[in-house]
């Protein structure tokens, strides 16, 4: 039967309950149903029990991953099932699972204290790794998630500059705080992006298209915006376009407004540093996370000295209340995850030819192939990458224009069940989400998932997803 007459875009968007309840009568359901018992089994117990997570509960889901177990490229489930991970916990294993030169580290400070709430050396260390790294940048503070590195940065914005407002780009992500959580309409004006989000929010950010367009509208509203937040590789819909970069560095310098290079996910991942370090295009604040952490929890703030110390006492306690900002938190800088960024950083800096090497290569099989099946098979295949970020679309859309979930040209139906269909296959890659490559991801392993796109992709047209 030709499953997409009745598995339509159409009711994957509007009455998903009743998609997802078709979907699971497909052979390719039924095989993962009989496999992963115990996951599934799992993922009803903790709905039934209230525990939630994004991972898990923010998307529905025919069947979860609820992982048992995970080390190199691999990662298991519950029923013992083991898969190549193509999300590498959100890119974060960059050395992939458990990398030794991590857990080796890790294992060395454990009785030394894990949250101290005081300074501490390892913490130092690492920061001080990051400043000579990022050689522009003159002071910096930790966090605990790129969202919280993000959130202080625009802060540290407004405290510096004294203006209310900031900027974000369209079809950007910059974490989950309330500043980045707003969309722009047609008429240019903005509006909450998700409930929760107070609508006063909106009226103090603006978001700006990816283009030369935004140089009027900063122009225009300057004198109340302190800061423009810029992912210098877009994760959406990944391309370096340096005409663009260095003319919104112009434009900010000439008015006075913090530019913020959010390097959350494109820091460390292209080369030891800023992903745009080399092409000369400073910012005044650059926030990082993922990578610098080795696997754990970790952000960082990291810019210029006079818009670092907002936050850093000035000697008198009564000029700190009327001047200063904060940067804290509880677990900012603690032992653990700090001793982990440290090892990790510190294998790369020492590593780099060998590290992003085969993380290229990865990006380049995995790239290659499906351009040729794209080519030769005539699936329907878009490309976007930068260096070893690949973000494959399915769907009629130019591979220039970003296709937003739910265009008419995109098949966010396909896209969706090749989770399903590459798990079959034996590789793990949440729905609707793109590969992160790690040093893990040699050779063989990727022969492997190759193999497996090609057995998913051959799937989803036997069951009339294209």
């Amino acid at each position: 039967m030709d499953r997409m007459t009745e598995l339509t875009a159409e009711m994957f968007l509007e009455n998903t309950t009743e998609f997802l309840a078709r979907a699971r009568a497909l052979d390719c359901i039924q095989d993962l149903t009989a496999r992963q018992p115990k996951t599934i089994a799992a993922g009803a117990r903790r709905a039934s029990k209230g525990v939630f997570s994004n991972f898990v509960d923010g998307l529905p889901r025919m069947i979860p991953m609820i992982a048992g177990r995970a080390h190199g490229p691999f990662i298991a489930d519950l029923d013992g099932n083991e898969f190549v991970d193509l999300d590498s916990g959100r890119g974060v294993n960059f050395l992939g699972h458990s990398s030794e030169v991590v857990t080796g580290a890790v294992g060395s400070v454990l009785g030394n204290g894990f949250t101290v709430a005081a300074g501490n050396e390892v913490e130092t260390a690492l920061m001080s790794l990051l400043l000579d790294t990022v050689r522009w940048a003159e002071g910096g503070f930790l966090s605990n998630s790129g969202t919280e590195a993000t959130m202080h940065a625009l802060k540290l914005a407004r405290a510096f500059t004294g203006r209310p407002h900031v900027a974000v780009f369209e079809n950007s992500y910059h974490g989950h705080h309330n500043d980045v959580f707003v969309t722009r309409l047609p008429d240019g004006s903005t509006r909450p992006s998700m409930p929760g989000v107070a609508p006063s929010v909106a009226s103090s950010t603006t978001v700006l298209p990816y283009d030369e367009r935004a140089f009027e509208v900063i122009s225009a509203r300057a004198s109340d915006l302190a800061c423009v937040i810029v992912e210098p590789i877009r994760s959406s819909f990944p391309r370096f376009d340096r005409e663009f970069l260095v003319g919104l560095r112009q434009v900010t310098m000439e008015h006075g407004v913090v530019l913020a290079f959010d390097e959350t996910l494109s820091g460390f991942r292209f080369r030891f540093g800023g992903a745009v370090d080399e092409d000369g295009i400073t910012p005044d604040l650059a926030t990082f996370g993922k990578i610098i952490g080795g696997g754990l929890p970790i952000g960082a703030t990291l810019g210029r000295s006079e818009i670092m110390k907002m936050a850093v006492t000035s000697g008198e306690i009564q000029r700190d209340i009327q001047t200063r900002t904060h940067v804290l938190g509880t677990f900012c800088g603690n032992v653990v995850a700090c001793t982990a960024g440290l090892a990790q950083l510190e294998y790369l800096r020492n590593h780099q030819d060998e590290v992003y090497g085969t993380i290229g290569a990865a990006a380049d099989r995995f790239a290659g192939h499906l351009e040729r099946l794209r080519d030769e098979e005539g699936y329907p295949i878009v490309l976007r990458r930068y260096e070893s970020l690949v973000r494959p679309f399915f769907g009629a859309m130019s591979p220039d224009n970003f296709a937003a979930f739910g265009h008419p040209d995109r098949n966010v139906v396909a896209e969706y069940m090749w989770t399903y269909y590459l798990r079959a296959a034996g590789v793990h890659l949440p729905e609707l989400l793109y590969p992160f490559f790690t040093y893990a991801h040699t050779a063989d392993i990727m022969d492997a998932v190759c193999d497996a796109v090609t057995e998913s992709f051959a799937g989803l047209r036997k069951d009339g997803f294209w």
